[in-house]
């Protein structure tokens, strides 16, 4: 029996979004006992365009000898999942087309203006992500939108504004994707 994804799920940081929840095991997972399966390197533009369901793939260390991940796509990429070496679910991402909401009210179309009335956050250049600031309780989710808040501004500015302060932020950017996470959870040390 399959168990349908729901698009419309509420999403919970560090937690849940539907059936998926983080830190369940891939056995756990029934949603993905129809999944194909594939024995290569899945290339979104041909794999997962006409997908109607779940695609996987394992990624393996550099020797082939070890799974070092696991990635699971749904329609054309609309959630992408990601297990840990021990097939432990670390990250959920969810894109256009996902229409579930956090604290009831924020999604994908979204805007960091709409975002910002229910949490304080900060810019990680690094995951080019939002997430809430260290000053919230939130933990566990992030915030995407596709544009750095310090595009367009000059390098004296830009060292003055990584200090976290993103008042000149232009609230009418749109939410892209928004993850839930537990990076404690990812064990990436073995080299693929």
């Amino acid at each position: 029996m399959t168990i349908e994804t729901n698009l419309k799920a509420e999403i919970i940081p560090f937690k849940s979004c539907g059936v998926i929840t983080i830190g369940s095991s891939l056995s756990e997972c029934t949603f993905l006992d129809d999944a194909l399966w594939l024995k290569k390197p899945i290339n979104a533009d041909i794999d997962l365009v006409d997908s109607l369901g779940w695609v996987c793939e394992r990624l393996l260390s550099k020797d082939g000898l070890v799974i070092v991940r696991t990635v699971c796509y749904y329609k054309n990429d609309i959630i992408m999942l990601c297990f840990n070496s021990k097939n432990i679910l670390y990250f959920a991402l969810m894109k256009k087309g996902f229409e579930g909401k956090v604290f009831g009210e924020i999604g994908i179309g979204s805007t960091l203006g709409e975002l910002r009335r229910f949490v304080e956050f900060e810019y990680d250049s690094g995951d080019e992500a939002y997430y809430p600031s260290e000053k919230s309780e939130i933990i566990g989710i992030a915030f995407y939108t596709g544009l750095s808040p310090y595009s367009g501004v000059d390098d004296e500015e830009l060292f003055i504004l990584e200090g976290g302060d993103l008042d000149h932020l232009d609230d009418d950017q749109e939410i892209i994707m928004i993850s839930i996470q537990d990076w404690s959870l990812n064990d990436r040390k073995i080299e693929m």
